[in-house]
Formats: C-alpha cells, structure tokens, sequence
C-alpha cells in the first residue's frame, strides 16, 4: 500500500492537495489522530493501494512529551510512506484567513492570529522534519498547486484521461459519481 501523509499549517493548502489526491484515485482520509496510522496502514491495506491521510494542529497534541509518542508511532509506518508538508509565509497565512474569515485552530480570545500560525509552525515542526517533500504554497494558485501535486507526488500519466459521470435528482435527492481512467 501506498501511503502519503498531508501536513503542515493552517491555510496552507492542505485541503487542496488531499481533494487532488482524491480525484486521481487515493483513499483519503482528513484529520487523522497520528496514533491511528499504524492501524490505519493494518486495515486499508488489504483493500485499498493508494491512501493519502491529512494529519494537523487539531489532532496533535500541545505537550511535547505526549507529541513525542506519536511520532513514534509515524516513524514505525515512515519507511512505507511519504510524508508532504505544506507551508506558507507567514503574511500569506494572514491574508488567507483574512480573506475567508474562518477561525485558526489555535485561536481564541486570548490567541491573536498571528500568534496562534507561530504556534502551530512551532508544534509541527517535528512533523515538518521528517518530510519527504516540503512545498511552499506561498505564491501557488489552488490549481497551480493541484497540478504539482499530479506532477510531483502521483507521476500521474499525462496521456490518461479522466472521465466524471454525475448524475442527481431532486425528487429522491440522489446524486452519482463514476469515475473512469483511459
């Protein structure tokens, strides 16, 4: 089975990268516990090839002791997968979240912004270390970045064709998706 872990900040395009993985065929998974990959390796395995697995700030935990520990865990499935992590500059991250008004992870009342994106640089880090493959999404377009993906990460043929059939009706709210590759 092919493994590929989805890291990094906050705003840095994380969603993005897993949605392509998706379209060109890997099991994905968001917002995994790193404690769950192990297993997750175990059981996928036998029925999926390819699975993608997005690990962030909201699933690790704040004490280094206890971050150690599943990292450990990451290093027992590491030698049969690859890890991604995505980051941004720090004015980008800003701006983004500016422009979308959604909430950091690590925000509140007592966490500017700005404070909570150097938290979550400084909790990641350990995760940020052992990547394969580190992309810095500061000035990639959403689709810049998902044809580095394909490019990068998944040698995707460039001769393949995908085909999406969709199908939805309103009366029983039924909506569905094949997915063809010539």
């Amino acid at each position: 089975m092919r493994l590929i872990i989805i890291s990094g900040r906050s705003g840095s395009g994380k969603t993005i990268a897993l949605n392509a993985l998706e379209d060109l065929g890997f099991y994905c998974i968001d917002n995994l516990p790193v404690s769950f990959l192990p297993a997750l390796e175990d059981e996928l395995g036998k029925h999926h090839a390819s699975v993608a697995v997005s690990i962030d700030v909201r699933n690790a935990p704040i004490d280094p002791l206890h971050f150690k520990a599943l990292l450990d865990a990451l290093s027992q499935v590491r030698k049969n997968c690859e890890i991604v992590y995505l980051d941004a500059d720090e004015n980008v991250l800003l701006h983004r979240f500016s422009e979308t008004r959604r909430k950091h992870p690590l925000s509140d009342k007592h966490i500017t912004l700005k404070e909570a994106i150097q938290k979550e640089k400084d909790i990641l880090t350990p995760i940020a270390a052992l990547a394969n493959l580190m992309i810095d999404t500061s000035t990639k377009t959403p689709q810049e970045l998902y044809q580095f993906i394909r490019d990068r990460i998944v040698h995707h043929d460039e001769e393949k064709i995908q085909l999406t059939l969709l199908s939805f009706g309103f009366k029983k709210r039924f909506t569905a998706r094949c997915r063809f590759y010539f």
